[in-house]
């Protein structure tokens, strides 16, 4: 299917689309590291309107805490050199779990929590398969340079006003943003960090050549500087972000409530 792809800025200024690329595209990471740009990230406009999901239409949020209101979530925060990490209810090491509805209403954003799920191929665990079974429908199909569904390698985001996962790098993703805006800060997988060998818990180094360790990244919309070279680029309802393998990147929700759905591009290792 054909999409208009509008880059982010200031890395790139082309526009073209994607149907002259996937053509030729075999593997996904052959796609992202030659054949958006020389590996940068892009930004493709209108993704729900071209693709007609029925999320676009079945993703407001009094309708997903009424789709969600008898299955319980992890409550999930990020921390440098950790990475994800569940928040404990108890002394028994418990995790802290709660409803959609719960976790929009509980007003913890500002500690970083946020709801995850991702699935990892055949290592998806049966409540992640069951909890992106439920809605998986409402974002088929997928952008056709991704993993089919029967793959499993779908991630569901949901944050509310303030959460944020900050600054780490991975395998390339594809993410959309149905519901609600977010901002992204980006650097380069080049950028050095702390701890290189630790892609999910690495903190990259600020200009003073210490470790930038601010795990919620909505600090950088007021209270830090962000490290040297990173740029920001806020995401909207509609728009999908193609990100490129090992770019650092971190996000910060500016809405009560936003939800986005996006999946893997490679194996994982």
């Amino acid at each position: 299917m054909r999409m208009t792809i509008a880059v982010m800025q200031p890395l790139i200024s082309r526009r073209y689309t994607t149907q002259s690329l996937t053509t030729k595209v075999k593997k996904a990471r052959w796609y992202f590291n030659t054949g958006l740009h020389h590996n940068n990230p892009v930004l493709v406009e209108d993704v729900m309107s071209q693709l007609q999901w029925p999320a676009a239409h079945r993703w407001s949020q009094p309708q997903m805490i009424e789709r969600f209101r008898h299955r319980n979530f992890d409550e999930e925060f990020f921390r440098y050199h950790d990475g994800w990490i569940h928040r404990e209810q108890d002394d028994d090491g418990n995790p802290a779990m709660e409803t959609l509805g719960e976790y929009l209403s509980s007003n913890q954003s500002g500690q970083g929590i946020f709801i995850f799920v991702s699935e990892e191929g055949r290592r998806t665990g049966d409540w992640e398969a069951a909890t992106l079974d439920s809605i998986r429908s409402d974002f088929l199909p997928h952008p056709n340079f991704a993993y089919p569904p029967a793959d499993r390698q779908a991630m569901l985001n949901v944050d509310a006003i303030g959460s944020s996962h900050g600054f780490h790098f991975h395998n390339p993703v594809w993410q959309v943003q149905v519901e609600g805006y977010k901002m992204w800060y980006l650097m380069p997988p080049d950028w050095p960090a702390d701890s290189p060998s630790h892609p999910f818990g690495a903190a990259p180094l600020g200009a003073d050549g210490k470790p930038f360790l601010h795990p919620n990244a909505c600090a950088m919309l007021k209270q830090v500087e962000p490290p040297p070279h990173a740029f920001s680029c806020m995401v909207a309802p509609g728009e999908m972000v193609l990100l490129p393998h090992g770019w650092w990147h971190a996000t910060c929700g500016l809405s009560n409530y936003t939800a986005s759905v996006g999946g893997w591009m490679a194996e994982q290792h």
